[in-house]
């Protein structure tokens, strides 16, 4: 902190460093179409670009934490995704329908993941501080919950509706059970 202000010393690194995430994060999903379209045009990068300037502004004291905090509301009223700033969400990362996604404290997720909506990854509770980690290029499939202590390897594919709260190895493939079809007049099972 430098004696005269109240705003921490930022380095241009630090600014280089969140274009550069917002940069990677526009091309991984529009497929080169140019960075100032993709960040008007496409919600998936809208989402990422002000989940990563509410982090880069927390650091930024009193005014800088309001607007973060803004930013935040905005997530959850226009795309309706709570994504904790506390996370960490690799550049490369792709939400490719951004709509009620979950994204807890303390949570992992390198780069090249492919997250859908309606995913809730998170802790298992307020006692539990560790968090999920999904490794490279996981692919989590629409209404899917990863809760607790658990690790998702590279690679591997998390099917639709599955719940996950123990660690999935690399490359694997998870689905969830089909629904039973009940004759009509059978009690509930």
């Amino acid at each position: 902190m430098n004696g005269n202000s109240a705003r921490p010393d930022k380095s241009p690194s630090d600014c280089r460093g969140f274009w550069q995430s917002v940069t990677a994060d526009c091309y991984a999903f529009s497929n080169n179409t140019g960075l100032v379209r993709s960040l008007l045009l496409n919600p998936p990068t809208q989402l990422l670009f002000q989940y990563r300037l509410a982090q880069f502004l927390r650091a930024y004291g009193a005014i800088g934490r309001y607007i973060s905090r803004l930013l935040k509301i905005r997530l959850l009223k226009v795309f309706g995704c709570d994504i904790s700033l506390q996370s960490t969400i690799e550049p490369g990362t792709i939400f490719p329908h951004p709509v009620g996604i979950v994204i807890g404290e303390n949570v992992f997720i390198s780069t090249g993941c492919r997250i859908f909506q309606n995913v809730t990854i998170g802790r298992r509770n307020f006692r539990y501080p560790t968090a999920p980690r999904l490794e490279v290029g996981v692919v989590v499939y629409p209404g899917s919950v990863i809760v607790g202590d658990c690790t998702v390897g590279e690679n591997a594919v998390v099917g639709a509706n599955c719940f996950i709260d123990h660690d999935l190895p690399a490359g694997s493939k998870l689905c969830a059970p089909r629904a039973l079809i009940m004759p009509k007049g059978q009690a509930n099972a």
